[in-house]
């Protein structure tokens, strides 16, 4: 009874660190800076999100930066699954 007490138990904590190791592989989000069209001169929240998804894909999504002429974008790292 013990033995198998014991076996279970250790199966139960290979179990958890194996699922939280995979839990920590999740997708990273990864900042990045792109140029403001030109067509515009001024920064719009929609023209960002458009060129950011445009260029990294539907997951990313932009804002304003604070640094002129600039979007800010966050979508996933390139190395990332």
């Amino acid at each position: 009874m013990r033995k198998t007490v014991q076996l279970l138990s250790t199966f139960l904590i290979v179990f958890i660190i194996l699922s939280l190791g995979m839990m920590a592989d999740a997708k990273k989000q990864c900042p990045y800076k792109i140029p403001i069209n030109k067509k515009f001169s001024y920064c719009a929240a929609t023209h960002c999100l458009a060129d950011c998804k445009k260029q990294h894909g539907a997951d990313a999504s932009g804002s304003c930066s604070k640094e002129k002429g600039f979007c800010n974008c966050v979508a996933n790292c390139k190395g990332s699954r």
